[in-house]
């Protein structure tokens, strides 16, 4: 049988305030008014006119030269090169690039030594753009495949019933 990490793509208690908006996110909580005061600010808008190139320090930046498997989009140093003209859609594509990229990393790193080589990852977060492709560009430099299931967004709430389910059948009534 095959084994699967499930990792919930979620930042705990980070806070993001960019020209008087401040958008929190904690993983202790499943919080509608968070998700309805990040619709609001239209983030998954922001996000697409973002440019990691304004804020991400990449490898094509320090060389022309292709180096082993690495992108030449491969990110050097998180916001590594904020050039002055970056504006908040570049700065929120850079702090969900960083995020994203850290747990993809950190989670590739933590198998290194497994037999474990998928991650379903599950989360509001994986609704978000750019996220498809953070975790394949984090699955083509280490050995480990990123796998985002169907209504991705509504499987921690599904993954907190089947505990207290199953936590309940160990008492009887």
């Amino acid at each position: 049988m095959k084994r699967k990490l499930i990792l919930m793509a979620v930042t705990v208690a980070s806070t993001v305030a960019f020209s008087g908006f401040s958008v929190e996110a904690n993983a202790a909580v499943n919080d509608d008014a968070l998700v309805n005061k990040i619709l609001t600010l239209n983030i998954k808008e922001l996000i697409l006119k973002g440019n990691l190139n304004s804020v991400d320090l990449r490898l094509k930046d320090i060389t022309q030269e292709k180096l082993s498997n690495l992108s030449m989009d491969t990110t050097v140093s998180n916001f590594g090169k904020i050039e002055p003209n970056a504006n908040e859609s570049d700065m929120i594509k850079g702090i969900l690039n960083m995020i994203m990229e850290s747990i993809a990393v950190m989670c590739a790193m933590a198998l290194k030594n497994t037999k474990i080589k998928e991650v379903v990852v599950i989360g509001t977060i994986t609704t978000l753009p750019l996220i498809k492709d953070i975790l394949k560009r984090v699955s083509a430099l280490h050995d480990v495949s990123f796998e985002i299931p169907e209504n991705s967004q509504f499987l921690t709430a599904v993954g907190a019933v089947r505990k207290e389910f199953i936590s309940l059948e160990n008492y009887q009534i």
